[in-house]
């Protein structure tokens, strides 16, 4: 059983690391190869911009997303470019604010991620990703005029899907 273990954690690495840049979040991001290259694993950590960039908020959110992207299509533009389609799901949690009131405070959230995206392969071991990520959960967080936990849709992860994310990748 240990050398079943061991054989199966051989079979992943950590093939990039890089960093996620996009008007929803900026962040950390890193791609775990699986043997058979048609599958990724992407673990994200990023720190959530709701109301920052519009100056109504001061404390960022943070945010941390494991997807399992599945490649669909590679393909080559040129000798030393390639690319690959992707679709994912995956889970997502953190301490965030929620679009709304200028008011609503900070809360904790859990929910499932889905996503879809291209990578571009060059050929000096950088990656190009662009990438959609909507997320459907829940936040729980202390309301604002009584004082007690509310239960409530996490309504960024759908308001804010349509908005793209890319991330710069160093491959190693």
């Amino acid at each position: 059983m240990l050398l079943s273990c061991a054989e199966a954690s051989a079979q992943r690495r950590i093939e990039r690391a890089g960093v996620i840049n996009s008007p929803k979040g900026f962040g950390l991001s890193v791609g775990i190869a699986q043997s058979d290259r048609r599958i990724y694993n992407t673990v994200n950590l990023t720190a959530d911009m709701e109301g920052i960039l519009d100056g109504t908020e001061t404390t960022p959110g943070i945010k941390f997303s494991w997807l399992h992207e599945n490649i669909l299509r590679r393909g080559v533009i040129r000798d030393d470019v390639s690319y690959c389609f992707f679709v994912s799901g995956g889970f997502t949690t953190g301490y965030v604010k929620d679009h709304g009131a200028a008011n609503r405070n900070h809360g904790a959230i859990l929910g499932l991620a889905a996503g879809t995206g291209v990578v571009f392969m060059f050929s000096e071991r950088i990656d190009i990703a662009l990438g959609f990520t909507g997320e459907f959960g829940m936040q729980l967080r202390k309301d604002e005029t009584f004082g007690t936990l509310d239960l409530s849709w996490y309504e960024n992860g759908v308001i804010k899907a349509p908005i793209p994310q890319i991330t710069l990748y160093y491959r190693f």
